[in-house]
């Protein structure tokens, strides 16, 4: 098979490493998140509406931290409001963390 490479003008060369290929493998899947992160990020329009439906959470999360929302295993439906003081509102009610 090498001398028919070599024929064709094509150099050969054994390696265990392939430092160039991984290095642009490495760059082409950093690429490939950061496009599905871009997606991920940008809202819907009904994302868009929250800031008019729940006032105070805009408010707070433009003044103080952000909120996560979710379920979460063994407490149900959770919301925590994360900033300079960590909350979190469950089940049991608001208490801090």
């Amino acid at each position: 098979m090498f001398a028919v490479l070599e024929e064709l003008g094509i150099g050969v060369s054994v390696e265990r490493k392939l430092p160039k290929f991984n290095e642009a493998y490495r760059n082409y899947v950093q690429d490939m998140r950061e496009e599905q992160r871009a997606v991920m990020t940008k809202p819907t329009k009904e994302q868009m509406k929250v800031e008019s439906i729940f006032p105070a959470v805009a408010k707070y999360v433009r003044g103080y931290g952000y909120v996560e929302i979710g379920d979460q295993e063994s407490f149900g439906f959770v919301v925590r409001a994360l900033g300079s003081d960590l909350l979190i509102r469950g089940p049991g009610g608001l208490r801090g963390v």
